[in-house]
C-alpha cells in the first residue's frame, strides 16, 4: 500500500474525552469549529475584480454544500471499498505484527472520527442545509443573470458617486439614484411607521415546534438532573430548567403583546410630532463626491430592530443599507433627521 506512513487525521483523542465523562461543553467545541472553518474559508474568497465574480461565489459555496452533504453521512460514503481495501491489505500485504497493529490503531482512528461526527449530525445537517439553500439561490440568479439581453457596446462614461457619512459611518460609491431611491424607501417606511399593523406584510411559513423533557442520574452524584430542550426550524435552546423555560415564554408573550402582529397591535406615532421633541445635537450627516467605486451595487433598504433585553429598556434602531454598506443604528430622531437632510439635498422639501 502505497504512503504507509501517511497520517489520518485522528478524533480518537476528542472521542474519549466523550467516553470517560470529561464532556466537553457545547460552546468550546462549536468555538473550534467555527474557528477552523474561518481558517478554511480563507481559501474560498471570491476575486471581486474577476470576469464573473457570482459565478466563482457559486461553484465555492457548491464545494462547502457537497463537503458537508458528505459529512452528514460520512460512513455512507465510499465506506464499502474503503472496508474491502482494508481487508484486502491486511490479508496480502505481508505486513508485521507491529506494521499490522499500526494500521488498525489508523482505521479506528477512522471509526473514531465517523463516530464523532455522527454526534454532531443535527449541527451539521443545519450547515448543509444551509450552503444548500445558498447554492439553490445563487443558481437562480445566475440563470436569470444569463436571460438578460448583452446591451450593445457604447462608450463608458464616468457616474457621479458620492459617500453618505452618517454619524461614525461611511456609504460609499453611492449613485444621486441611489440616493433618490434611499428618500423614497424612507418615506414609504415612515408610512408604516404610522400605523404600522395596517400595512400588508410577508407572512413566513409556519414550522413544527418540539419541546422535549430529559431526567438524567449518575451515579457519582446525589442528584436528579432535570433540563428541557425546545426545537423548531433551525434554532434549539437546549439545557433549560423548567423555570428558564417558563420566563422565556412569558418573555416572548409579553413582547409579541406589544409588539407583534399579533398583539394589542397599539404602536402608532406620527412624524409631525418628531419637531418639538428633536434634540439640540442631531446626528453628523453629510453627502459629498467621492470617487471610490463600489463592486456590489445594491439597492437601499431600511431595517427597524426592537432589542429587548431583560430587567433593560426596550431599544429601537433603524439601519440603512446600501450597496451592502451598513450605516450604524440611528434613534428615531436621527432617521427622521437623515430623512430630512436627503430631501433638503435633494430639493423636494
Amino acid at each position: 500500500m502505497k504512503n504507509k506512513d501517511k497520517k489520518f487525521s485522528s478524533m480518537t483523542g476528542v472521542t474519549e474525552r466523550f467516553t470517560k465523562g470529561g464532556y466537553l461543553p457545547d460552546h468550546l467545541t462549536e468555538d473550534r469549529y467555527y474557528r477552523q472553518m474561518s481558517e478554511s474559508l480563507k481559501a474560498y474568497n471570491v476575486n471581486l475584480v474577476s470576469d464573473n465574480p457570482l459565478e466563482t461565489l457559486y461553484n465555492h459555496i457548491a464545494h462547502l454544500n457537497n463537503i458537508f452533504r458528505v459529512l452528514r453521512r460520512p460512513w455512507g460514503t465510499d465506506a464499502v471499498g474503503i472496508q474491502k481495501a482494508s481487508a484486502y491489505y491486511l490479508a496480502y500485504a505481508k505486513l508485521s505484527k507491529e506494521e499490522s497493529d499500526d494500521f488498525t490503531d489508523k482505521i479506528n482512528d477512522f471509526i473514531s472520527s465517523v463516530c464523532y461526527l455522527s454526534e454532531w449530525y443535527n449541527f451539521i445537517c443545519q450547515m448543509q442545509q444551509f450552503f444548500c439553500r445558498q447554492e439553490k439561490e445563487l443558481k437562480q440568479v445566475l440563470e436569470d443573470q444569463k436571460q438578460k439581453p448583452v446591451p450593445p457596446d457604447r462608450p463608458k462614461t464616468a457616474e457621479t458617486t458620492y459617500c453618505l457619512t452618517v454619524g461614525k459611518s461611511e456609504l460609499y460609491g453611492v449613485t444621486y439614484k441611489q440616493i433618490e431611491e434611499l428618500y423614497k424607501v424612507i418615506s414609504l417606511f415612515i408610512e408604516r411607521e404610522k400605523a404600522p399593523f395596517e400595512c400588508k406584510t410577508q407572512m413566513y411559513k409556519e414550522h413544527p415546534i418540539s419541546i422535549s423533557k430529559s431526567i438524567n442520574f449518575y451515579t457519582d452524584k446525589d442528584d436528579f438532573f432535570v433540563e428541557y430542550s425546545l426545537y423548531t426550524f433551525e434554532s434549539q435552546l437546549n439545557c433549560m430548567s423548567a423555570d428558564q423555560m417558563k420566563r422565556i415564554a412569558e418573555i416572548i408573550s409579553k413582547f409579541l403583546e406589544k409588539y407583534g402582529e399579533n398583539g394589542k397591535r397599539e404602536v402608532y406615532w406620527e412624524v409631525t410630532d418628531a419637531s418639538s421633541d428633536m434634540p439640540d445635537e442631531e446626528i453628523y450627516f453629510s453627502i459629498k463626491e467621492n470617487s471610490r467605486k463600489h463592486r456590489l451595487m445594491t439597492d437601499p433598504y431600511i431595517r427597524k430592530r426592537v432589542d429587548k433585553e431583560e430587567g433593560r429598556e426596550t431599544e429601537i434602531t433603524y439601519d440603512i443599507d446600501i450597496n451592502e454598506e451598513e450605516s450604524q443604528g440611528l434613534s428615531f430622531h436621527d432617521f427622521i433627521s437623515v430623512y430630512r437632510k436627503l430631501g433638503k439635498f435633494l430639493n423636494v422639501e
